[in-house]
């Protein structure tokens, strides 16, 4: 599984006003923003690496690595 899959499949569920609303708190530096899209996705993320993987560390590491991605890649969603 590639991390490109695993982002549109874990971030490609919310409503779409609801994403442009947080992510255009999130370009403004709003950290509880930040904190909320993170405490909305982290398990969901999660699970959907697990239901495949079954690797605990290699799940979370899944999820940091897209929260990572997500955030320095921030000017292209």
């Amino acid at each position: 599984m590639t991390l490109k899959v695993f982002l549109k499949a874990g971030f490609m569920e919310v409503s779409a006003f609801a994403d442009k609303v947080l992510l255009g708190r999130i370009r403004k530096g709003d950290q509880k923003a930040w904190e909320e899209f993170v405490g909305h996705y982290q398990s969901r993320l999660f699970h959907l690496a697990f239901k495949r993987i079954k690797d605990r560390d290699l799940c979370d590491d899944l999820v940091q690595e897209a929260f990572l991605g997500f955030i320095t890649n921030l000017d292209k969603v």
